[in-house]
């Protein structure tokens, strides 16, 4: 089920950080102190150690919420894309403008 801008102002910080779903593997972290970060979970291309090709988890970070606001977690370049190439890994996450 996907998040709505209601439930999460109505968040509440456990004594663990704890997950709230949302969709595509985008999700918002809940820190104990109060914080709330978004991040995307994702996979890509990889090598394990011998060199062979593995799909390897990665996980980026977009900012915090009230300044990264839902529609824009979800509006994220990133978002629309199965996943990061190398371009948008390295480059600030809101920089819509390849270098």
């Amino acid at each position: 089920m996907a998040l709505t801008d209601t439930a999460i102002k109505n968040v509440k910080p456990k004594a663990k950080p704890y997950k709230l779903a949302d969709e595509k593997g985008l999700h918002l972290l809940v820190r104990p102190s109060g914080g709330l970060l978004w991040r995307m979970k994702y996979r890509a291309d990889g090598a394990d150690d011998q060199g062979r090709p593995k799909r390897v988890e990665k996980l980026l970070s977009f900012g915090s919420y009230p300044a990264i606001t839902l529609k824009d977690a979800r509006d994220h370049p990133v978002c629309a894309i199965s996943g990061p190439n190398e371009k948008t890994e390295t480059a600030h996450p809101f920089n819509t403008h390849p270098e």
